[in-house]
C-alpha cells in the first residue's frame, strides 16, 4: 500500500475508535500545489500543471493551510473521518498526466484496451 494510501487507511481506523473521545481525524488531499519543488521539472511541465484541474490554476499553500483551519477549528466541529479534496477538481478528471504517460503506461493501456481475440 502505497504511503498516502496507508495514512488514509490509518484514519479511517482511527475515526472510528477516537471519535468518542471527541477527536476528530481528517485528511487533507492537496491537487498541484505551487511550490519550490516544482523548480526540478521542465518549464513545460510546470506549464501544464494549472491545466489539471477544473479551475484552470494550480493551488496554493495558503490554500491548503485555509482548508486546515477549517477542518481543524470550529467550523470542523461535527467533521469527522472525511478526506478533504483540495484540488480544484482534479480529482473528478481521473488520469493527469503533466510530464506524459511514461512508456510502459502507454503500453499497458494499449493492450488493456485491444481486445484479446477471443
Amino acid at each position: 500500500m502505497p504511503p498516502a494510501r496507508g495514512s488514509l487507511h490509518s484514519a479511517r481506523l482511527s475515526r472510528v475508535e477516537w471519535a468518542p473521545l471527541n477527536i476528530r481525524v481528517n485528511c487533507i488531499a492537496p491537487g498541484a500545489i505551487v511550490s519550490e519543488g516544482w523548480a526540478v521539472y521542465a518549464k513545460e511541465v510546470r506549464a501544464r500543471y494549472p491545466q489539471t484541474s477544473p479551475m484552470r490554476r494550480a493551488g496554493t499553500p495558503w490554500e491548503i493551510a485555509e482548508a486546515a483551519l477549517f477542518v481543524g477549528g470550529p467550523g470542523g466541529a461535527f467533521i469527522t473521518g472525511q478526506t478533504l479534496q483540495v484540488n480544484g477538481g482534479s480529482n473528478l478528471w481521473g488520469e493527469v498526466w503533466t510530464a506524459g504517460k511514461p512508456a510502459y503506461f502507454v503500453e499497458a493501456s494499449r493492450v488493456w484496451q485491444e481486445p484479446d481475440g477471443s
